[in-house]
């Protein structure tokens, strides 16, 4: 739709006798470029596909589905307003990690969405642990909703990606999981989602 926009006002200024030579050296070479820019970046999955973006993602002890909502638990306090949820994760023996995300798609949008699961290795690279698909209907006007959990994990630096079924990257979330030894009862905050 956008290139024939473009063509209609390139035909219009050519009817209006502009002169060929500025008319190439000031719309229409800029124009191309400008399109040969975004489909290479599309082709080449820089871009994310842009019908979706990620409207919230956050890192969670517990989310429960409840009545039209999900309850999320987190230890971080509420007052702490940046954070997204319990970006530094105190794990006790048991303790599931949840990834909870809100992800905007348009009206009769019908596929799948994956978040991937990565811990930072030891050489500073990113190994996958899991691809977990999720799939996703659009046209709710506060995004689709879907929730993850990770039973198997070991302390360190972890990301989860959303990312399309070709691997394009939507958003993510980094965090850090920390053993905790304690045995004192842990003080939960609930928000609702």
């Amino acid at each position: 739709v956008g290139l024939l926009c473009a063509l209609a006002m390139a035909a219009w200024l050519w009817v209006r006798h502009y002169p060929m030579g500025l008319l190439v050296k000031n719309y229409a070479a800029p124009t191309a470029l400008v399109y040969a820019l975004f489909v290479t970046l599309y082709v080449t999955n820089t871009l994310p596909p842009i019908p979706l973006s990620l409207q919230k993602i956050g890192i969670y002890h517990n989310v429960l589905p409840q009545a039209g909502a999900y309850e999320l638990s987190q230890q971080t306090p509420p007052w702490k307003f940046w954070s997204r949820g319990d970006e530094t994760f105190q794990a006790r023996k048991g303790d599931k990690i949840f990834v909870f995300a809100r992800v905007f798609a348009p009206i009769n949008f019908n596929d799948k969405i994956y978040l991937r699961w990565q811990k930072r290795g030891p050489t500073n690279k990113w190994l996958t642990t899991d691809r977990i698909p999720l799939s996703i209907v659009g046209g709710r006007e506060l995004g689709f909703r879907g929730y993850a959990y990770k039973a198997n994990y070991a302390p360190g630096e972890w990301r989860v990606s959303v990312e399309t079924e070709r691997s394009s990257e939507i958003g993510r979330i980094t965090f850090d999981v920390y053993n905790d030894l304690s045995t004192e009862p842990r003080k939960w905050h609930l928000t609702y989602e």
